[in-house]
């Protein structure tokens, strides 16, 4: 299923590919990962991840697959961010709204 990201600020968009059986997202090669993480649990996960897989502009270099939504999301957001949620099939439409059809 086609899902997108649009952050807060314009400069932050993603795509995915969320894979309803096994719950895996996968951020397509080209979105743009917001500029700044916050300090989480997580905060050296992100930033090696992003050290590895974007450019100094904050774009996707490859196809990245994460075991969740949610992961995917922090991933793009920059913060502890829930997947369901921030992940939309449509303008108006939530992940998780989509998939209770």
């Amino acid at each position: 299923m086609k899902v997108f990201y649009n952050g807060r600020k314009n400069r932050t968009k993603a795509v995915g590919e969320y894979d309803v059986q096994s719950g895996s997202l996968t951020v397509k090669k080209g979105s743009v990962v917001s500029e700044k993480v916050a300090e989480y649990k997580n905060t050296q996960t992100i930033l090696a991840l992003r050290e590895k897989y974007t450019d100094t502009n904050g774009v996707l270099l490859q196809d990245l697959k994460f075991d969740s939504a949610s992961a995917a999301a922090s991933f793009v957001a920059g913060y502890s961010a829930s997947g369901m949620v921030a992940w939309h099939v449509d303008k108006n439409v939530k992940l998780k709204d989509a998939l209770q059809k």
